[in-house]
């Protein structure tokens, strides 16, 4: 099981950096508006796959599907929530044309969560009932 968490969030950790590299170089976020929100989405996804895999190298019982999501949304929440500060106090990613910070953290913080439920249901379909 770990093992399989570690992989599918290295992969799709790879698959993030990847658009997020391209992005950067050709200038995609301030000409794509939802790329930002691909991009969160997967950062959603592979936080909460390292969560769970972090949290499993130390749980001995098994999961329950409740404590899966719970991990997961709250998990992604606290590092998405921290990456919007981060980005707000070093002033490296203002919002797009006719957007405020308010709109575009909102629809950051939305995709994160989006990508935490879609890793714990991942996780609970593909995973925990698989190896319980």
């Amino acid at each position: 099981m770990k093992k399989k968490l570690l992989l599918t969030a290295g992969i799709t950790t790879i698959i993030m950096w990847a658009i997020d590299f391209v992005a950067g170089k050709f200038y995609l976020y301030w000409t794509v508006r939802w790329l930002d929100n691909v991009t969160h989405f997967l950062g959603g996804l592979s936080v909460g796959f390292l969560i769970i895999w972090f949290i499993s190298l130390f749980k001995k019982t098994s999961w329950t599907q409740k404590e899966i999501i719970i991990w997961t949304v709250v998990g992604v929440m606290l590092v998405g929530f921290s990456w919007e500060v981060f980005e707000y106090v070093l002033n490296i990613a203002g919002p797009s044309a006719g957007e405020t910070y308010t709109l575009d953290t909102t629809m950051d913080l939305l995709s994160d969560f989006i990508g935490s439920l879609v890793a714990g249901y991942w996780i609970i379909k593909n995973i925990l009932e698989k190896y319980v």
